[in-house]
């Protein structure tokens, strides 16, 4: 009788450990390798150097790389309507005025903070299609958002991409900023 007991308690074990083997395993398959790596800072505290410097560890680390620019999506029309992308003529000879004035004025234009995020969010699933996750050697991928300029926009990639989020501010005196 005590034999039987132990039987039926080592299979019950069993059963334990493969359920939570399996739970484990799934849960494990459902976490995203990807890295979202969002910067922020002034004009000229040297971002470039930043950008060079992630790209340079990420690959060493065996991951791939993908750059997504919100200056470069503030001109595209591909996320915005052409006529909220016009900026006033007094900021066209300064390109980082112009990009500021572009993206207050499509703030105001579809009444969204967060907007320039959105369009940083699109881009990623654009480039997230040319990614074979079903690779075997697929170690992951950093995504480098350049750059985070309001507190919305690093709100909602903290909703969405939680815990594979991380934000990277750049401070450097005035005295020492690039030009």
């Amino acid at each position: 009788m005590a034999e039987a007991a132990k039987k039926t308690s080592q299979k019950r074990d069993e059963k334990k450990d493969s359920t939570s083997a399996s739970s484990m395993e799934f849960l494990s398959s459902r976490q995203s390798k990807d890295i979202y790596l969002g910067l922020c800072g002034y004009v000229g505290c040297g971002m470039r150097t930043i950008n060079e410097i992630a790209e340079e560890i990420s690959k060493e680390w065996d991951y791939n790389v993908v750059h997504i620019r919100i200056s470069a999506l503030l001109e595209s029309s591909i996320y915005f309507e052409p006529a909220a992308l016009t900026a006033s003529k007094s900021t066209q000879v300064n390109r980082h005025l112009k990009l500021q004035d572009i993206a207050n004025r499509l703030r105001k234009y579809y009444n969204r903070n967060e907007l320039l995020a959105e369009a940083a969010i699109a881009a990623i699933a654009s480039e997230k299609k040319n990614i074979d996750y079903t690779n075997e050697d697929y170690k992951g991928t950093v995504f480098i958002i350049d750059q985070f300029k309001r507190p919305e926009e690093v709100e909602l990639f903290r909703v969405i991409y939680q815990h594979n989020f991380y934000l990277l501010g750049i401070l450097r005196d005035l005295d020492y900023r690039i030009p």
